[in-house]
């Protein structure tokens, strides 16, 4: 069972958003997302808990692509996501 403002992704999309509980009944849970202008409803067998150190490396990998074309100086402290969505 989750609770209000845990950080968790949709099983059924790869996990690709992190996203925030922010209502839920029995169960079946409405997110918004925590990088992204979005908002969802899932049921909870389709959630998992999210840890931002486990963004799918293939993603990753693109964005680092980006970063080098932009030759962008980063932070190491802030992961491939964030730096993408928050530009």
């Amino acid at each position: 069972m989750f609770k209000i403002g845990d950080e968790v992704t949709r099983i059924s999309y790869n996990n690709d958003i992190i996203f925030i509980i922010v209502d839920f009944k029995d169960k079946f849970y409405q997110l918004k997302g925590k990088y992204v202008r979005i908002y969802v409803d899932a049921y909870e067998d389709d959630l998992k808990k999210s840890f931002e150190e486990e963004i799918d490396k293939d993603f990753e990998n693109r964005i680092y692509c980006i970063k080098n074309i932009r030759g962008l100086k980063i932070s190491p402290r802030f992961s491939c996501f964030r730096i993408f969505f928050l530009q």
